[in-house]
């Protein structure tokens, strides 16, 4: 997750928001819940504070990261990918947001 963190030019933040997508061809019924254990290793490789990881934000925890559900989007004549969308959230002025500043200072 570091290469692919540095190859998209993902800055290090103080808070993120996290979303991942599996982009799909077909209709066939998927169970979305079976992304669990592939958004897991996601957040773990941006944000750990240990180990081998990209270190975009300080940790994973809700603090740091906002984690939304991993889904599945159709998309006819694709050819089937994931996809990880890292918003800053760091300046948004919300309660969460000043109890993160209160942790980093």
């Amino acid at each position: 997750m570091k290469h692919f963190a540095i190859e998209a030019g993902i800055e290090p933040m103080q808070r993120c928001q996290v979303e991942v997508i599996w982009c799909v061809a077909d209709r066939r019924r998927r169970d979305d819940d079976s992304l669990a254990p592939f958004a897991k290793a996601v957040y773990d490789g941006l944000g750990a504070d240990k180990g081998v990881s990209a270190h975009i934000v300080a940790d994973d925890a809700p603090a740091f990261m906002r984690k939304m559900h991993p889904r599945i989007e159709y998309r006819p004549n694709t050819t089937p990918h994931f996809e990880v969308i890292v918003t800053d959230l760091t300046h948004r002025s919300d309660a969460v947001d000043q109890l993160t500043k209160e942790r980093l200072t």
